[in-house]
């Protein structure tokens, strides 16, 4: 007897922008040259899909999650012990940079 259990692989929640609910906060990630995709988090093994350019409502866990997905991008300046010689600062910048237009009512 062979038993197969199937498994659904968890959808994205797409972010909802009725209205805000008690908790929740309302951001903003701007579309760029660069990157006009969604941006995708999952905190809590929780996947939600927000769109760029619009205001969307989301809960303090994404926001969270926003804040820790950074980046390092590396700045060259002179370098200050060897004049003349130039060298790589790394500076960390959010991969996602993010408004808050709203932020939760109490």
């Amino acid at each position: 007897m062979d038993t197969t259990i199937e498994t659904k692989r968890p959808q994205p929640t797409p972010v909802k922008t009725d209205s805000l609910k008690k908790g929740w906060y309302t951001i903003h990630i701007p579309k760029t040259k660069d990157d006009v995709r969604d941006v995708f988090v999952s905190p809590n093994f929780r996947p939600y899909q927000i769109k760029r350019g619009v205001d969307v409502d989301v809960p303090p866990e994404v926001v969270d999650a926003l804040n820790s997905a950074v980046q390092t991008n590396f700045i060259p300046q002179d370098d200050p012990l060897n004049p003349g010689r130039r060298i790589n600062v790394p500076q960390d910048v959010l991969a996602y940079p993010f408004q808050i237009k709203r932020y939760p009512t109490t």
